[in-house]
């Protein structure tokens, strides 16, 4: 360990002045406009994954709660709520995926977080569902 660095305590953890958040604006021209992507906090990622966990109507939404969830004002607001999750979903593909991507790399996801959802998501149908 370098000699600059300093071990953190408990009171610089939850102070908060240990990290800062992270929002980056993201160019959508499919909606011809900027949004701001949040990276989420702990409760927030686990809110998120509830979410996709619960969702058991087989929506496959993981793009759009991954939007709603980490879309925010330039305060840091959220935008969305889970409820419109399923809206969001009918818009453009591509504008989603734009999104989608940034969250995901300012909140440490990639595709083995996301198959771990769906995989999930796919286990889940089989314990509600019944064969003919």
């Amino acid at each position: 360990m370098s000699e600059d660095m300093k071990v953190l305590t408990r009171d610089d953890i939850l102070s908060g002045s240990a990290e800062e958040v992270k929002i980056e604006k993201v160019w959508v021209p499919e909606w011809n406009g900027y949004v701001y992507v949040k990276e989420m906090t702990a409760r927030e990622l686990e809110e998120f994954e509830e979410a996709i966990a619960g969702d058991r109507r087989g929506e496959g939404l993981v793009r759009a709660a991954l939007v709603a969830a980490s879309v925010v004002d330039e305060k840091g607001k959220r935008l969305f709520s889970q409820d419109d999750v399923a809206e969001l979903a009918n818009r453009k593909g591509k504008a989603l995926s734009r999104i989608f991507i940034v969250s995901q790399r300012l909140n440490s996801m990639g595709e083995e977080a996301e198959r771990t959802f769906i995989e999930n998501f796919d286990e889940g149908q089989g314990e509600d569902s019944s064969s003919v």
